[in-house]
C-alpha cells in the first residue's frame, strides 16, 4: 500500500490544497480496489527506483528530471531496467535522470506545435530506451 501522507501535506501548504476535499477518499478506493492486475509489479519497480533529489523538473512541456550531478553507469542502468517494467509507456516524452523514454504518443507534439529538427522526425509506436 503505498503511503500518501508526505504528499497531503505537501499540497497542504499551497494552491492544490483545495484536493485535500476529495483526493484521500478517492485514492483510499483506488487502493483497495487495486483495479489493475499489474499493479504490484508496478509498485515493486517504483519502490526500487533510487532516491534522486531533482535539480531541475520540468512538467509543462514534458516529464523530465535531471540531477545536479551525473548518475553513475549503474544508476542509469538500474533506472532503465525498473521503467522497463512499466511499460507500456503511452503519452509523454519522459526523460528520468538521462533516461529518455520514447512513448506511443507525444502530448508535445499537438498540432500547429509540431517542430522539426535538422535532421528530421522518426515516430515509431513502440517503447525505446
Amino acid at each position: 500500500m503505498i503511503d500518501f501522507g508526505n504528499f497531503y501535506s505537501l499540497i497542504a501548504k499551497n494552491h492544490l490544497s483545495h484536493w485535500l476535499e476529495t483526493l484521500p477518499t478517492q485514492i483510499a478506493n483506488w487502493q483497495r480496489e487495486q483495479q489493475h492486475g499489474l499493479f504490484k509489479q508496478w509498485s515493486n519497480a517504483v519502490e526500487f527506483l533510487p532516491e534522486i533529489k531533482p535539480y531541475r523538473l520540468d512538467l509543462l512541456h514534458s516529464v523530465t528530471a535531471e540531477s545536479e550531478e551525473p548518475l553513475s553507469a549503474g544508476q542509469i542502468k538500474r533506472i532503465e531496467t525498473l521503467m522497463r517494467n512499466l511499460m507500456p509507456w503511452r503519452k509523454g516524452p519522459f526523460s528520468l535522470y538521462g533516461v529518455n523514454i520514447d512513448t506511443e504518443w507525444r502530448s508535445d507534439w499537438s498540432s500547429g506545435s509540431l517542430a522539426f529538427s535538422a535532421n528530421g522526425i522518426a515516430f515509431c509506436p513502440i517503447f525505446l530506451i
